[in-house]
């Protein structure tokens, strides 16, 4: 993690410093600098309301995917994208979050929410891959 925690995000600013969300979920906005043109609240209203349901804004839970199944009710909660679970053995998430599948662009993440056990990268077009502590992936999309 190497840098400080802050409690607020200047949206105008593209220098990007992590946060820790009022429920303890650490939140950092483009951690690979990949979207350096972009402002902090571009790349916060690019992701939308997932900030606030991944990190238990509306209640706080153990996983990122019960913090989903909770906060975003308009799609019956996570479901994880089953053609992930077939060709995993071809797509693959890299520890830094970076997302690469054959013959697509490789997806840059947009932020990183860490809690306790878990990482939740959230990707473009309501995108998510979660690694939970035993280290699996499992890959959504909310929007």
């Amino acid at each position: 993690m190497g840098k400080t925690p802050n409690t607020l995000i200047d949206t105008d600013s593209t220098e990007r410093s992590p946060m820790t969300c009022p429920t303890g979920i650490y939140l950092d906005l483009d951690p690979l600098d990949a979207y350096e043109t972009l402002t902090n609240g571009q790349i916060l209203n690019a992701m939308g309301v997932l900030p606030h349901i991944l990190s238990g804004m509306y209640k706080l839970h153990d996983t990122f995917k019960e913090n989903a199944d909770f906060g975003y009710v308009q799609t019956s909660g996570f479901k994880p994208f089953w053609s992930y679970m077939l060709s995993a053995p071809t797509a693959i998430v890299q520890d830094n979050g970076l997302y690469k599948y054959p013959k697509d662009p490789d997806r840059n993440p947009l932020a990183v929410l860490r809690n306790d056990n878990e990482s939740c990268f959230v990707y473009e077009s309501g995108f998510i891959a979660v690694r939970g502590e035993k280290g699996n992936w499992i890959t959504a999309r909310l929007d």
